[in-house]
């Protein structure tokens, strides 16, 4: 005790005097309670001591802070994805200690959130709405089957919008029925000056409701609005946006052909960069105003979703989109393989194909809903799943380098013929690369090089199919015995001078006998030619990659920016059902650990010379 400065005995030494004098007459019972806050002061003192000394508190505010806004989630502004119900977690850290908590107090940023989701008392969300101060707020307000049963997040958002107006930044709305929104309409008032970012939900998808009635948000002019999403709520009908930067719409017209509102809306955002369209429906034969053309010069993303191809094509003809924007359709699940070739056809819709692609990727009908009749078009890619017969796509895309196939199962798949036929058509490329799933490899992939050798009754062309083929590469399952087929169709090339200059043969690992846990690497056999078609060179490696993952790739590489799924948004589907498998994904420490580790990390740094 003698080491201490004096002036902490002297502070001790008053203490026990002071308890003591305080204590002499008490109870034994009132002792107990005075040792035990004694010892809980004491504690909180010499761990405040000991806080002050670490070297994390000696990090400025304002790093501390930074820190601190990467352990809460972060939402997109347009199409977000819903907070789930851990999305208030991260708080824990304001009870870490009295440093960490008063920096997250003052730290405005961490607070413009409002989660009105599970009708938390009114005090949570107006404690957020001081603690942001001045910083622009993004409101989440989602109520059950009934508002009145949310009246608490009813109240929060009524004070977001009356009081603090000025600072609204993003607002996403998402109600059960059309009245919940006329009943939360009655205080959307004003004109929201900083307001970027608006989605506008309806759960219930009666037709005739949200298309026929409607209610004004706001003072229905929203002059600041750059990102719009709307689902059953055609909003446009009674509320004034120009210039929007992105626009969603899901379930929203009956017939988008005779809605001179939202033809207005999209010529009125000459700078729309992303336009996703899910289940509208075209009358075809009474198309929009005559000579309509909407020009879309800075257009990033054209998605449609779930309608059919003459809806799809009748919309194509109405926009004048640039070469660089990337166009994503999505049919029908049951829309035909002419269907498909319609959609593709030049003199359908000028404006889509008017454009050269390198590659060309073509998929056959999965089994999966989400792959079915789809067309991607981006960077010089071309796209197309969900097709029966590949030789109807003859003369409709002809890529300047590169042809992928992806084989699957398919209930009548092409002859020798229909893959000639398409071959014909495809003078230029110089790769061509054929992917197969297991068990459906070896009788196509031998049709492929049939067509590739001209095996038929016809004369033998002096012409090879794909003059300018150069590189064939194979990747199927390790029993689909090609290499002989392959080599037939190096052989052939060389005898009528367009000889091949690499050619590929991947097999997958296989599954060894004794073990259903073990794998045996695959092999991946290289040959090069000269250019007289000699082989010049043998390279063969080992590989642990499946044909099958190289294809799903392609395919997931194909999936729009906004995949509609079950017939919504998948960006706004809740997480509640996911939240409940996982309860122990909830755990408040997580937060706290992730800040930790931040520092740590942070601290290294600084003690590196």
């Amino acid at each position: 005790m003698s080491d201490l400065p004096q002036d902490c005995l002297d502070a001790l030494e008053a203490l026990r005097f002071s308890i003591a004098k305080a204590s002499a007459h008490a109870f034994l019972t009132e002792l107990r309670k005075i040792d035990q806050h004694i010892q809980s002061v004491f504690t909180a003192a010499v761990n405040k001591a000991y806080n002050i000394h670490a070297p994390v508190n000696k990090l400025p505010p304002e790093l501390l802070g930074r820190i601190f806004l990467l352990c809460q989630p972060h939402y997109d502004d347009f199409l977000p994805r819903w907070p789930s119900p851990r999305s208030l977690l991260w708080t824990a850290i304001t009870r870490v200690c009295t440093h960490w908590g008063h920096t997250a107090i003052s730290l405005p940023a961490l607070w413009c959130t409002l989660d009105l989701s599970r009708n938390d008392p009114v005090e949570v969300g107006r404690t957020f709405l001081t603690r942001s101060a001045g910083s622009p707020l993004t409101v989440f307000f989602s109520s059950g089957e009934d508002v009145a049963l949310s009246r608490n997040d009813v109240g929060v958002l009524e004070d977001a919008v009356v009081h603090h107006l000025a600072r609204l930044k993003a607002l996403h709305i998402v109600v059960e029925r059309y009245e919940d929104l006329r009943q939360l309409c009655d205080f959307l008032k004003g004109t929201p000056q900083h307001l970027l970012s608006l989605s506008l939900r309806i759960r219930d998808s009666s037709r005739g409701r949200w298309i026929d009635e409607g209610c004004a948000v706001f003072d229905k002019h929203l002059p600041s609005v750059r990102k719009l999403t709307l689902s059953h709520c055609a909003a446009w009908r009674h509320n004034s946006f120009t210039n929007l930067s992105h626009f969603a719409a899901h379930e929203c017209v009956d017939n988008a052909s005779e809605d001179t509102e939202f033809w207005h809306l999209l010529a009125s955002s000459p700078r729309l960069e992303v336009l996703a369209l899910n289940d509208y429906c075209v009358n075809c034969d009474q198309p929009g105003p005559e000579s309509l053309i909407v020009p879309l010069p800075h257009l990033r993303s054209l998605q449609f979703d779930g309608m059919g191809a003459p809806s799809t094509c009748a919309l194509l003809h109405y926009f004048d989109i640039p070469e660089t924007c990337d166009v994503h359709i999505s049919c029908e699940p049951a829309a035909t393989d002419d269907e498909l070739v319609t959609m593709l056809a030049p003199s359908t819709h000028s404006r889509l194909l008017q454009r050269a692609f390198h590659t060309v990727q073509l998929g056959a009908k999965s089994s999966s809903a989400v792959f079915r009749g789809r067309i991607a078009v981006r960077s010089g890619t071309l796209f197309v799943t969900g097709i029966d017969n590949f030789g109807c796509l003859a003369g409709v895309a002809s890529p300047d380098a590169r042809l992928v196939i992806m084989l699957d199962c398919c209930s009548e798949p092409p002859t020798a013929a229909e893959w000639g036929h398409l071959f014909e058509s495809m003078p230029k490329i110089h790769t061509l690369v054929v992917i197969s799933s297991p068990s459906y490899a070896e009788a196509q992939m031998t049709d492929i090089c049939d067509a590739l050798c001209c095996l038929s009754d016809a004369p033998k062309p002096q012409i090879p199919p794909c003059p300018a083929l150069e590189n064939l590469h194979f990747y199927a399952d390790w029993v689909c015995q090609i290499t002989y087929a392959a080599w037939t169709v190096a052989g052939f090339r060389t005898e009528l001078g367009a000889p091949l200059r690499e050619l590929t043969i991947h097999h997958d690992p296989w599954r060894l006998a004794t073990s259903c846990e073990q794998w045996d690497a695959g092999t991946v056999d290289t040959v090069t030619f000269d250019c007289f078609g000699l082989p010049e060179g043998f390279k063969s490696k080992r590989t642990l990659d499946f044909a099958d993952d190289m294809k799903r790739q392609i395919y997931v590489d194909a999936i729009p920016p906004h995949p509609v799924i079950e017939g919504k948004w998948a960006c706004l589907g809740e997480e509640r059902e996911e939240w409940k498998r996982h309860p122990s994904r909830t755990s408040p420490a997580r937060p706290i650990l992730l800040a930790i580790i931040s520092l740590e990390c942070i601290l290294a740094a600084f003690s590196t010379p």
